[in-house]
């Protein structure tokens, strides 16, 4: 059997293909009141006005507990007023929720939905002033309507705190962990699945996917990510290496009872393609999910006090999508010398100065933090790059970029003289922008199959790619295997940390 659905967002606007029919809970004494009610009147008048003349004439009209109006207000759009509160004031004991009424109610909207093949949307009805317990209202949900074949979404509205509630709080200067999952252009070989990209910020088992080809969740069993911690994802682009494997990572994160929400930015397009994968394999997702798709012209996507990341548009066969992050500003070094020469005792008022705090000492004088601090030190700054055909777009976005992580398909010898409808990058020309733009750090990935590492052997070499990269780029640089870990230390340096026993320096064409 099916199950309720969750989402992250406006129940006043659902999602998904056909009819649809909006359930809330009214109460039995004509009163409109509060909450979900208001945001219904803002959409569409014509519910509040049904309701109100459906309870004036109650003598007739049918009006009572249990009883359902169906108002059309848009084509395949009602909104189902629900009677199923006795009154609007009640005590712990007995609150106003009826839940045999909501019981009798689910069954004539499932009514409704079979004749017209509408699917059911709702906010957690019930469960505010009505005082009811949404374990108990799911149950009634899963009889009435799920039981008979009806889908049901139900939404919650995002709050800031939504996807903050994991192990802690990353905190800016601990460190970015960049684990590459996937580094292969198109499709996967013996030695690269499609593109996938982890990081993490600071020391939180927290962290971000950035891209999702087929076969990720697959190569989460053999790193030290889990799906388990995972709180947002970016996709650059949809083209199927990029977004394959993302509807079965969602399913696999359900699968081991994840209930914390994951918010999921992309293009255009991004929800249609996750939610009929979803709702076509009957795929329920046990915790919510906040879709964010992006204009075509990028812009602000995530800002908070740790990290901001900004979409920027990129040149490619459809829209494609760099991400520039951020890192918030780390704390300024705590002045010991200043603190002792003003008589603070050392110890615990020593940490709360350190941490930005305020002290008040037994002599009544009062410190703050902030006066022995030196300048706070300014983030760290990355750009992830999508598919992209022309680099010089980034070069308005690279000023004080620390490390750039972008596409690198094929050498310019192999692109000479042919029309690549492609619409991919060389070594070259990404290497001669992070060289214009100063950047300190370039790595490559999205590797087309072409290039091996052992040359001569079904393709060109992978150095190939190496030396184009080295003839114009006289800083550090990598060409990324699939799980190759590097480290963007606070100092802005680059390392690529050890695993399986290896380690790999930077190439170095200085």
């Amino acid at each position: 059997m099916a199950v309720v659905r969750y989402l992250i967002g406006d129940a006043t606007r659902p999602v998904g293909p056909g009819p649809k029919i909006i359930v809330h809970v009214c109460n039995d004494i004509g009163c409109w009141g509060k909450g979900f009610v208001m945001a219904i009147s803002r959409c569409w008048p014509e519910p509040e006005a049904a309701f109100r003349e459906w309870h004036a004439d109650r003598g007739t009209s049918g009006f009572s507990l249990g009883a359902v109006q169906l108002v059309e207000v848009e084509s395949d759009l009602w909104v189902a007023n629900l009677v199923g509160q006795h009154g609007i004031r009640g005590t712990k004991q007995d609150p106003p929720v009826r839940y045999d009424a909501i019981e009798e109610g689910l069954a004539e909207v499932a009514a409704h939905a079979e004749r017209v093949g509408a699917s059911v949307h709702m906010p957690r009805i019930a469960c505010g002033l009505a005082g009811g317990e949404w374990d108990r209202v799911e149950e009634l949900i899963q009889g009435q309507l799920l039981a008979r074949g009806v889908s049901v979404t139900v939404y919650d509205l995002a709050r800031s705190d939504a996807v903050d509630t994991c192990d802690s709080e990353p905190s800016p200067g601990l460190g970015m962990i960049f684990t590459f999952l996937g580094t292969a252009a198109a499709r996967p070989s013996l030695r690269r699945n499609v593109s996938g990209l982890g990081v993490q910020l600071g020391q939180s088992k927290r962290w971000m996917l950035f891209d999702c080809g087929e076969g990720t969740q697959h190569q989460l069993l053999r790193c030290p990510l889990a799906a388990t911690q995972l709180d947002h994802v970016f996709i650059t682009h949809l083209h199927g290496d990029h977004c394959f494997g993302l509807p079965g990572l969602l399913s696999a994160r359900g699968l081991v009872g994840v209930v914390r929400p994951l918010q999921i930015f992309g293009p255009a397009g991004l929800q249609d393609f996750l939610l009929s994968a979803l709702n076509v394999t009957d795929t329920p997702l046990p915790y919510p999910i906040e879709i964010s798709e992006i204009g075509d012209s990028g812009g602000s996507i995530l800002d908070t006090p740790y990290l901001k990341v900004e979409a920027v548009p990129l040149k490619h066969g459809v829209t494609s999508f760099e991400y520039v992050l951020k890192e918030g500003d780390r704390p300024g070094a705590f002045n010991v010398a200043k603190a002792r020469s003003a008589g603070i005792p050392e110890g615990p008022f020593f940490g709360q100065l350190k941490a930005g705090r305020s002290i008040s000492l037994a002599d009544g004088r009062s410190f703050d933090g902030k006066d022995f601090a030196t300048d706070r030190v300014q983030g760290r700054k990355v750009v992830i790059a999508g598919d992209n055909a022309s680099p010089d777009l980034l070069l308005p976005h690279l000023s004080g970029t620390d490390l750039l992580i972008h596409e690198s398909t094929y050498t310019e010898a192999f692109a000479a003289g042919k029309v690549l409808l492609w619409g991919h990058s060389t070594a070259a020309s990404v290497a001669r922008v992070a060289a214009r733009a100063g950047v300190p750090s370039l790595i490559l990935t999205h590797v087309s199959q072409r290039y091996v590492s052992e040359p001569g052997r079904n393709g060109d070499a992978l150095t190939d790619l190496e030396q184009e990269a080295q003839a114009h780029y006289a800083s550090n640089f990598w060409i990324a295997d699939d799980f190759d870990t590097f480290q963007l230390r606070n100092d802005g340096t680059v390392v690529n940390l050890p695993h399986e026993g290896r380690k790999r320096e930077a190439h170095d064409g200085g």
